[in-house]
């Protein structure tokens, strides 16, 4: 009988300081709940923060995205709206299915703008890996 009134009291000790513990851990629960709140908080208002700045940045851009100043027009850069690869897309759409080929898009392009033929090589191969257009037997097409 001594062998099992000792395993009662193990066992009646264990779950005592089983007991404690979750007392303990009751008493810390609130405490871990305040703290995850005040953090929870704290990322709410840097979240804030970052769309007040991105919705700031987004004005400025829009604003300032189409007015070049005038020393960078007399480098020889296009004062804003298009670009290189717009005007490819626009002249890639204009050929149709058959598409077209490097000496078509530069003379089409050489009419608008000064580009050599490396230059559109180069923006062809850059557009052709980016997966935004194709190329078939020599001809250049849109995707």
């Amino acid at each position: 009988m001594s062998r099992f009134v000792q395993d009662v009291e193990l066992v009646g000790r264990e779950l005592h300081e089983e007991i404690e513990k979750l007392k303990r851990l009751a008493a810390a629960i609130p405490q871990l709940v305040e703290r995850r709140q005040r953090q929870f908080e704290k990322l709410a208002e840097v979240a804030r923060s970052m769309q007040a700045e991105d919705h700031e940045i987004a004005e400025l851009v829009a604003r300032y995205a189409g007015a070049r100043p005038a020393a960078a027009a007399g480098r020889g850069r296009r004062r804003g709206g298009r670009t290189l690869p717009m005007d490819i897309f626009d002249l890639l759409h204009a050929a149709g299915p058959r598409g077209a080929t490097l000496d078509d898009l530069h003379s089409g392009l050489s009419k608008n703008r000064q580009i050599s033929k490396q230059n559109l090589s180069s923006t062809l191969s850059r557009l052709k890996s980016q997966g935004k257009i194709g190329k078939l037997n020599g001809m250049f097409l849109p995707k």
